[in-house]
C-alpha cells in the first residue's frame, strides 16, 4: 500500500531490549479542509531512511497494515475477557514525490523485510 504525504515529523530512535523503532508523522491531503496526520513506524535495517529527508518534503510512503489482538490476563482490570486490538503503520520504504527510486543511504536503497513479528 502508498500514502501519498508531506513528512511532519521524525522522532527519535526507541529502544526496547534489541527492538529498535521509530515514529514518523504525516500529513496526507486527501481532503485539503481536513488533513490527517498519521504516525507510521519504520525498524530495523529501515530506521534511518528518514535520516536525509527534511519536515516539508513531499513523499510517498510504503506501508503494511499490522495488527495483533490482546486480552489482558488480568482480571481485576479486564474482567470482562474483552479483546484489544494494537494497529501499527510499518513502513518499509520511503521515496521523493513524483520519483520511483528510494532515497539511498549509504549508496543502498534500505527496505524492511516484510515480517509479521511486532514487539509486544
Amino acid at each position: 500500500m502508498e500514502i501519498q504525504c508531506t513528512l511532519k515529523n521524525v522522532l527519535p530512535v526507541v529502544e526496547r531490549g534489541d527492538f529498535k523503532s521509530r515514529k514518523i508523522w504525516v500529513t496526507t491531503a486527501d481532503n485539503p479542509e481536513y488533513p490527517q496526520t498519521l504516525e507510521l513506524e519504520v525498524s530495523g535495517k529501515s530506521l534511518e531512511i528518514f535520516n536525509n529527508i527534511a519536515p516539508g518534503a513531499n513523499i510517498t510512503c510504503h506501508v503494511n497494515l499490522r495488527g495483533r489482538e490482546w486480552v489482558n490476563p488480568d482480571k481485576v482490570k479486564n474482567p470482562s475477557g474483552n479483546a484489544t486490538v494494537f494497529n501499527t503503520i510499518q513502513c518499509w520504504r520511503v521515496e521523493a514525490a513524483g520519483s520511483q527510486q528510494a532515497p539511498q543511504t549509504n549508496g543502498a536503497a534500505v527496505e524492511l523485510p516484510d515480517t509479521n513479528d511486532l514487539p509486544f
